[in-house]
């Protein structure tokens, strides 16, 4: 009979050690899970901000194209006002 409670005892012992490992287990995974989501999520914001960010150079490069076309046609206007 002693050895029957004996046993009883290592077997709840048992079960009690496995589920606080299981509970631990779940809690990192949820950790885990959580920070890889931020990860990603940090990933995907840092792609967007960089695409816009070349979107806008890609821009500012189009306007300098422009504002050196108008000054040279105003350049040119002066120089045949002036001869005129």
């Amino acid at each position: 009979m002693v050895i029957e409670i004996i046993l009883l005892y290592v077997i709840l012992a048992g079960l009690a050690i496995k589920w606080t490992t299981t509970i631990s287990i779940r809690d990192r995974l949820g950790k885990l899970t959580e920070a890889n989501e931020d990860y990603w999520h940090q990933k995907n914001l840092h792609k967007a901000l960089v695409s816009d960010v070349s979107m806008a150079d890609h821009e500012i490069g189009g306007l300098k194209r422009k504002i050196r076309a108008a000054e040279h046609r105003l350049s040119k206007m002066t120089k045949q006002q002036g001869a005129l």
